[in-house]
């Protein structure tokens, strides 16, 4: 073989190499940027259920737009228990509200006084080493109309 095939089959190998690294990078990029859009689309549809929730008649088991809120619902029953159940934070195994949900994007969790709401998501993808995708839903319904809602894309 002459020294020209020798390094014609080298370069050939060396740009197969960086092609495969390339497409691995490239894989890895679209997986966590799916994954943050996955997360902060789920955060969209919670809020704008949550706010729905909020805007809902007391008497038909919702947050009587403020009265009494993403709060207490009833004395008998948990905070934000009405809440819960309305967005599909439940227990599957007891049928309660809980302030934690996971699916296949990542897991949720919600915390929630009279008037705010905060949602905090975080994915399944790690950005780096040892972070993971996440982003912070908050809803504070004593702002004006427009400036309610704010989304934070952690990683």
């Amino acid at each position: 073989m002459g020294t020209q095939q020798i390094l014609m089959i080298v370069l050939s190998v060396i740009i197969v190499g960086v092609a495969v690294g390339v497409g691995i990078t490239m894989f890895q990029n679209q997986a966590v940027n799916s994954n943050r859009q996955a997360v902060i689309a789920d955060l969209n549809n919670f809020g704008a259920q949550a706010i729905a929730w909020y805007k809902l008649p007391k008497n038909m088991g919702g947050g009587g737009n403020g009265d009494p809120g993403f709060g207490i619902t009833t004395e008998d029953t948990p905070p934000t228990a009405g809440l819960l159940s309305y967005l599909g934070f439940v227990d599957p195994e007891t049928g309660e509200g809980v302030n934690l949900y996971k699916n296949d994007n990542g897991k949720y969790e919600l915390t929630a006084n009279a008037s705010t709401l905060d949602i905090i998501g975080t994915g399944k993808e790690k950005v780096g080493a040892t972070d993971v995708v996440g982003a912070t839903l908050k809803i504070d319904m004593t702002k004006a109309p427009g400036q309610q809602i704010t989304l934070t894309v952690n990683k």
